[in-house]
């Protein structure tokens, strides 16, 4: 935990084992939820995932997986690792309601990236936190006016599951 928490990831990448990887700390966090939270390369988030698998669903403290984490911290690269083991992890939500998709839309990642949760997992677009918002409405607020695709993310975030069912079967 500590050589995450400090970001000494090759440090902490040399020591990873199953019996470090799936211990829980005080606040309910595994290696891996740290490494979400800190922005850990994705040779560590591997190695992690491979000593103890089961750390994509834990949920900590606050009810939130790693990747609820990983999509305001971390590479695409991490992102897309985490979602190809199990797209469900879209679905899941924390404490407060929301899902990882909620919290992808406070800016950080691509419109590329948002495309592919909703073609993977497209009722997460309609999932309402405890305050009966969606990721829609945390897009409109949080994302940068300067980014030149907001408007197209905005459109994204308000299509139907039906619309990207249809888009998968087209293809």
């Amino acid at each position: 935990h500590a050589c995450i928490a400090r970001r000494k990831f090759d440090k902490a990448l040399k020591l990873v084992n199953r019996g470090r990887a799936s211990k829980v700390d005080s606040l309910g966090n595994l290696p891996l939820h740290i490494a979400c939270i800190t922005g850990a390369p994705i040779e560590l988030i591997e190695s992690l995932i491979s000593a103890f698998p089961d750390a994509i669903y834990a949920r900590d403290k606050n009810e939130s997986v790693p990747l609820h984490y990983a999509v305001r911290n971390c590479t695409e690269e991490v992102i897309e690792c985490l979602v190809a083991i199990d797209s469900n992890l879209l679905m899941e939500k924390d404490k407060l309601g929301n899902t990882p998709l909620h919290n992808a839309c406070f800016g950080k990642i691509s419109k590329d990236l948002i495309e592919k949760f909703l073609l993977q997992s497209p009722e997460s677009g309609q999932i309402r936190n405890m305050k009966g918002q969606r990721a829609v409405e945390y897009a409109l607020f949080y994302y940068d006016e300067t980014d030149p695709h907001k408007d197209l993310i905005i459109i994204m975030l308000q299509r139907t599951p039906a619309y990207w069912l249809e888009k998968i079967v087209g293809e």
